[in-house]
């Protein structure tokens, strides 16, 4: 009877660590206070099928062998994110749980960024810098110092980055070493999105010649569409859907392709204004709205 239930039990086991199309995080020691939480949290923003495993404090061979089976288990589905969320997505994701931890765990720190600034500054830019720290639980402040600083000017000035200073190593400790060049470069995606120009454009498809045509063959998914419609909206890229019906033809496969090299041209004027990898983060922003439409709807 007892090795009846132990053999049951195994099969068991064997069967939860390889359930696919979920990413089962098989978590051993404690984790930092918050830290489960925000990875929870993010997963549920990015729509993952995520459920956290906590294997307690006791390190062993047995532990160890599980640990792995699970991270074997979880390959086929991390497959399936990168296809949606591009190759650098585990990155991505993990800066977004840091910025979660910022934002909940260390809201009270009352330390603050100061960017000071020499000259006349472009408004816009601080703004949208200012924006930007604010949803990653930054507290930011630019310091317009204007075209010249005196000697005793600049003495208060050190003294202030000095305090400074000693935030941005926390910054550095929770968010990691290079959160400065992530965060800097979604400035400057926020500041393309600003300077994008808003064109007028036919609602027929075969119409537009400097737009973004997607041809969609068989039965569309109005979510997809809709949260790609929203993201373009912001970006203010043209974005136009072609509906082309559930039946293939080589008539209609030939005017795909065609489209489909016209659309390049488009992508390429798009690189210039939002930088190489634009297309990634596009479609990382609509799989998040696509799950926020999910979510309200429950």
């Amino acid at each position: 009877m007892k090795t009846t239930i132990l053999f049951i039990f195994v099969i068991c086991a064997t069967h939860n660590i390889q359930s696919q199309n979920m990413w089962k995080d098989y978590i051993i020691g404690k984790p930092m206070q918050g830290y489960a939480e925000a990875k929870k949290a993010t997963a549920d923003s990015w729509g993952l099928n995520y459920k956290a495993i906590f294997a307690g404090c006791v390190i062993s061979e047995e532990t160890e062998k599980i640990r792995e089976e699970y991270e074997k288990s979880n390959t086929e589905y991390f497959k399936s994110l990168e296809y949606k969320f591009g190759k650098d997505w585990i990155k991505a994701f993990n800066l977004d749980v840091r910025k979660e931890m910022n934002r909940t765990v260390f809201a009270k720190d009352t330390g603050l960024w100061i960017d000071p600034v020499l000259g006349k500054p472009y408004l816009k830019h601080f703004e949208a810098k200012q924006a930007l720290a604010k949803k990653w639980g930054i507290n930011y402040k630019p310091e317009f110092l204007g075209c010249e600083v005196s000697d005793e000017s600049r003495a208060e000035v050190q003294q202030i980055m000095d305090a400074s200073n000693e935030y941005l190593k926390r910054l550095n400790t929770r968010l990691g070493d290079q959160w400065e060049e992530a965060f800097n470069k979604e400035v400057k995606l926020e500041m393309a999105k600003q300077n994008a120009e808003v064109v007028p454009v036919s609602d027929d498809p075969l119409k537009v010649t400097d737009g973004w045509v997607d041809c969609i063959m068989g039965k569309p998914n109005t979510i997809y569409i809709d949260a790609r419609k929203a993201v373009a909206k912001e970006w203010k890229i043209t974005y136009v859907p072609y509906f082309m019906g559930c039946k293939r033809s080589k008539n209609r496969v030939a005017q795909k392709n065609k489209i489909t090299a016209t659309n390049e041209q488009y992508f390429e004027s798009l690189t210039e204004k939002f930088g190489e990898g634009w297309r990634t983060v596009f479609d990382r922003e609509v799989e998040k709205t696509m799950n926020g439409v999910k979510n309200s709807s429950k």
